[in-house]
């Protein structure tokens, strides 16, 4: 067929095929462009840094000499860019594996990197709080709130000895030193690997009495400074905004499991299953987490 026969309507129709094929080629080409060859991964004085992650979804591993992990990110929170600090001097394994949006393999690659500066023979410990979630975003005084978090160390060598992870009820989303943050819960824990402790479940006691208002509760690992890091300033790990409203009325209850706990009027009510043993212990928590009544076994 001749295009001389071609209606005009036709001839328009492929006078535009040409930009619209090229169109799609370009496109296509740009997402072909997300690969490994773009990563620049480098180790310097204590860090190692990525860059290039420019992959809808991108796992990212670092290992230390023997292998045991000591980062991770991976979905979409990567970003372009990543920097682990504080490392030691010597070997790393760095592996990155990078996705479609829907998942299909773009590529893979495994590096091995040199960091230079810091210790090498003794062995260095950071500990950081990172990734906290299932975070409630109101509560009431007396009421009891659980989450969850990431336990990292960071560091070359295990945290050896019990420390605690302490829990502070905060007007600020910071933390301070000048009292105004209230310890309102811990995890106690110890001898952390190297690498991340993932999902360790946490819990708060909003205070009996606590005025009405916008809160933060602020994590601190290693909270009465028993381990020794390469880092001190790095331990605390914010929530989101905490509404706090008193629901009213002349009683609260609490049902945890077989054990129900009634309060209000000031008064605390706790009951078990007859025939059963229970060790019951009060804290307060405006006296430093002191403990105002403990009742075992023959409660």
């Amino acid at each position: 067929m001749k295009l001389t026969h071609l209606s005009k309507r036709t001839r328009s129709f492929w006078k535009l095929m040409p930009m619209l094929f090229l169109s799609f080629i370009f496109n296509n080409n740009s997402l072909n462009a997300q690969s490994c060859n773009d990563l620049n991964i480098t180790g310097s004085n204590n860090q190692i840094s990525i860059q290039g992650l420019t992959a809808p979804i991108e796992i990212v591993d670092v290992y230390d000499a023997t292998w045991n992990r000591i980062f991770r990110c991976q979905g979409g929170d990567c970003g372009s860019q990543q920097t682990i600090p504080n490392l030691g001097q010597g070997l790393y394994h760095v592996n990155i594996q990078m996705y479609t949006a829907a998942w299909q393999s773009i590529c893979s690659t495994s590096e091995d990197v040199q960091v230079s500066g810091g210790a090498t023979g003794g062995g260095q410990v950071d500990l950081t709080l990172s990734n906290l979630r299932n975070f409630p975003a109101s509560g009431a005084p007396g009421e009891v709130l659980t989450f969850n978090f990431d336990l990292n160390n960071f560091g070359t060598q295990t945290a050896n000895g019990a420390y605690r992870i302490n829990a502070y009820l905060s007007v600020n989303p910071y933390f301070n030193t000048n009292g105004t943050a209230i310890k309102v819960g811990e995890v106690t824990t110890g001898n952390t690997p190297v690498g991340t402790i993932s999902d360790v479940t946490g819990a708060v006691t909003i205070p009996f009495g606590q005025s009405d208002g916008d809160f933060y509760i602020i994590l601190k690992a290693d909270g009465d400074e028993v381990i020794a890091e390469t880092n001190e300033n790095n331990n605390t790990l914010v929530s989101s905004r905490l509404k706090i409203q008193d629901g009213g009325g002349s009683g609260n209850t609490i049902q945890c499991g077989e054990i129900t706990i009634n309060y209000g009027n000031g008064s605390i009510q706790m009951q078990g299953q007859a025939g059963k043993q229970y060790n019951f212990k009060i804290h307060d928590l405006n006296a430093g987490w002191a403990e105002a009544f403990s009742c075992a076994f023959a409660c």
